[in-house]
């Protein structure tokens, strides 16, 4: 009876540590999993975090790169902008003085008309008065030849006629009886001056004219070279406006 306890105990004692050992394993493998899942998860934390890492400094390397590159597109872009504002700016300016001069030029040719008929009026005036001394002379000239007659003259009488046209080489050709009359060079001095220079060259020339004809003559010469520089002037005007109008729309 005792044997069998003893050896009852003994089975009991030796299963206990069989029991104990087997824990014991277990509790050392369970470790050493646990500790190589810590190891793992530590590596791939480290591993995570350096990628992660090197992310943000790409990040960072791009972001500063486009930084950069705004940088540098926006001066020259901002250059090309103000250069164009400039020269909007430039033109609006110009157009304006063009309206400006073009208004100039509008006060300027009617005061040039104005200026133009008063010429012409002052012409035809000056011609009345010279049509007046000759009549005065004329009738003091015939006052001396009838040797101091105490009756005055009768006045002459001065018709103002046109003058003639000057006719073609081929028409003083085809008609034996046109008459032409020549044409004088430039004169100078004083209206008077010139109308006498006018009155004496066509007198050598064989023709007879009066000091009315000779101022009618100076008067249509002056008209007629006034009128060709207006035209020139005018062309002119014309030319430079186009020329301009031609560099805007080519700008």
């Amino acid at each position: 009876m005792n044997k069998e306890s003893e050896s009852g105990i003994s089975l009991s004692v030796e299963k206990e540590q069989g029991n104990k050992q087997s824990t014991h394993e277990i509790r050392s493998k369970a470790n050493d999993v646990e500790f190589n899942v810590r190891e793992d998860l530590l590596k791939q934390q480290a591993w995570l975090r350096h990628n992660f890492q090197d992310a943000c400094d790409v990040l960072e390397r791009q972001s500063k790169q486009m930084n950069d590159l705004k940088k540098g597109l926006m001066a020259p872009v901002g250059t090309i902008f103000q250069d164009l504002f400039d020269i909007k700016k430039n033109q609006r300016a110009q157009e304006a003085k063009l309206n400006a001069l073009d208004g100039q030029v509008a006060a300027l040719r009617n005061e040039q008309l104005e200026f133009q008929n008063k010429i012409s009026a002052d012409l035809l005036c000056l011609s009345t008065q010279f049509a007046d001394i000759v009549e005065f002379i004329r009738g003091g000239d015939a006052k001396k030849g009838e040797g101091g007659s105490s009756s005055r003259p009768p006045p002459v009488r001065v018709e103002r006629r046109p003058l003639p046209t000057p006719q073609s080489p081929r028409d003083v050709a085809g008609s034996s009886s046109a008459v032409r009359i020549p044409t004088f060079p430039c004169t100078t001095g004083t209206l008077a001056e010139r109308v006498e220079q006018a009155r004496r060259h066509i007198l050598e020339s064989g023709f007879s004219i009066t000091v009315e004809e000779a101022a009618e003559r100076i008067r249509q010469a002056d008209f007629q070279e006034s009128d060709r520089l207006q035209r020139e002037r005018e062309r002119a005007r014309r030319e430079k406006r186009s020329s301009s109008s031609r560099r805007r729309r080519g700008f």
